[in-house]
């Protein structure tokens, strides 16, 4: 990318521009910091309190469609910064390591929350 700019003599030039890495990283996590609230929105806001038809129910359904942007984001971005380098010189060893970092958590964590399902069903009776 180029773009014009005036020297001190006056003259126009032409550089290129470039974005350092850190500037980078910093607008990708500002996008990440305002998915993240989004989520969180979602899941703190519950249509459920109000009685279907009214003005409020109406209200929060149109503020959910609004906020409902953040997972599709969230795919975008796995995507966009795959290191595609690693995936094509060894794809079994790049899935081994994804499915090892994303699927043992949440198995771990399954068999814990469902524990503490089974054990207060049994305490309930």
């Amino acid at each position: 990318m180029q773009f014009e700019c005036n020297n001190l003599n006056g003259k126009i030039d032409t550089m290129p521009t470039k974005i350092s890495p850190i500037q980078k990283d910093q607008f990708w996590q500002i996008i990440r910091g305002i998915c993240i609230l989004a989520v969180m929105l979602i899941h703190c806001s519950s249509g459920i309190a109000y009685g279907a038809g009214t003005f409020e129910f109406t209200t929060h359904l149109v503020i959910r469609q609004v906020i409902n942007f953040p997972v599709a984001i969230f795919i975008f971005l796995s995507g966009y910064f795959v290191n595609s380098d690693k995936c094509i010189a060894n794809p079994v060893g790049y899935i081994f390591r994804r499915v090892k970092r994303l699927v043992v958590p949440f198995l771990l964590w399954s068999v814990f929350y469902t524990g503490i399902n089974i054990a207060r069903n049994l305490s309930n009776g």
